[in-house]
């Protein structure tokens, strides 16, 4: 498609604040255990996700083509130390 004219990315967004996922917080303490994993500390709002969103379809990534961008806070980086060595070694 690049050929064409017609870059194809993809934005992975990780825990995100909306008005869907605004019940899973309700629980005391349910928003501070889960902002305690993500390394910036704090969920997303939803402008965080239009931003990257904006960077990515916008003239400032012309030549980004084929790439996922994960918006998460560094949560990511997280999850691999976390499992238990048999969980990730190839077998």
């Amino acid at each position: 498609m690049g050929p064409d004219g017609i870059r194809v990315n993809a934005l992975s967004p990780g825990l995100t604040m909306t008005p869907g996922t605004a019940p899973a917080y309700e629980r005391p303490g349910a928003l501070e255990a889960r902002e305690a994993r993500i390394p910036l500390r704090r969920v997303a709002r939803p402008e965080d996700m239009a931003a990257a969103l904006s960077f990515l379809v916008g003239p400032d990534a012309a030549y980004v083509h084929g790439h996922e961008l994960v918006v998460d806070g560094g949560l990511v980086h997280t999850l691999m130390p976390s499992l238990t060595e048999p969980a990730w070694r190839p077998r």
